[in-house]
């Protein structure tokens, strides 16, 4: 995950949590901490980092919270299910078969 990401993470924290957020990490090299949740972070999807945000709770997550919730993001291709199988006509079997016969 880029920083210009991180950062646009870090405001949504702010916005949610606000002071809250930033005295977790009073004291604390503010670009380091950034830099451990980009390399903590990377990997992960755009939907999964939009899933941990949407599934926020009322107090602020520390990185490992927050790749927790990332991780429970569903896999919408896994879950893709195709029921729709189309059944070609009697005639259109018999194009088909006439074209590829030997």
């Amino acid at each position: 995950m880029n920083l210009a990401a991180i950062d646009a993470l870090w405001n949504k924290m702010l916005v949610t949590y606000g002071s809250e957020w930033t005295r977790k990490f009073d004291g604390m090299p503010l670009d380091e901490v950034k830099g451990a949740w980009a390399d903590d972070l990377r990997g992960f999807t755009v939907e999964q980092i939009k899933y941990g945000l949407s599934m926020l709770g009322e107090r602020p997550p520390n990185l490992i919270q927050f790749k927790d919730l990332c991780k429970k993001a569903p896999n919408y291709f896994d879950s893709l299910q195709l029921s729709y199988r189309p059944t070609p006509s009697e005639e259109k079997l018999a194009k088909f078969r006439r074209a590829y016969a030997d």
